[in-house]
């Protein structure tokens, strides 16, 4: 079963889907949760991109508590790093008002980035926290 995470905005938006999760239920990864194998899909304003990387379902429990937070104080931030680094990206409240910056790099030994900054707002996130948490629902991570 694949879930994404829509994160809208007003220039774009930014979409994560889990294509594969492994070791499910029987054996977790170092960086907590399952490791799985992610696509990305990034639109800001003219530009698009699209790509796989891997991560974890630990490193999206760790964005879903921080991104709770962040929605219920309409304050704060909430970070994502892949385990390789070449997908990274920052939501940062303010006032309900949203800033998604952040960064992708295919090739690690490439200097080549795509630096993106997508506006959005607190109204928009509804859906992305409920399709979080039915992340959290189908890949309990062991705490």
């Amino acid at each position: 079963m694949n879930h994404s995470i829509e994160f809208p905005g007003e220039n774009g938006y930014l979409k994560l889907e889990i294509l594969e999760v492994y070791g499910f239920p029987n054996s977790t990864c170092f960086e907590g949760g399952y490791s799985c194998k992610m696509e990305i899909e990034i639109k800001c304003d003219c530009y698009y991109l699209k790509n796989t990387f891997y991560s974890s379902t630990g490193i999206i429990s760790e964005l879903y508590d921080e991104l709770n937070k962040c929605n219920i104080n309409l304050n704060g931030k909430a970070n994502f790093s892949s385990c390789e680094y070449d997908v990274e990206f920052e939501i940062i409240y303010s006032n309900g008002k949203i800033e998604i910056v952040g960064k992708h790099q295919q090739h690690l030994n490439s200097d080549t980035f795509l630096n993106f900054i997508i506006f959005s707002d607190q109204s928009y996130f509804k859906s992305t926290l409920k399709e979080l948490e039915k992340i959290m629902i189908s890949y309990p991570t062991p705490r």
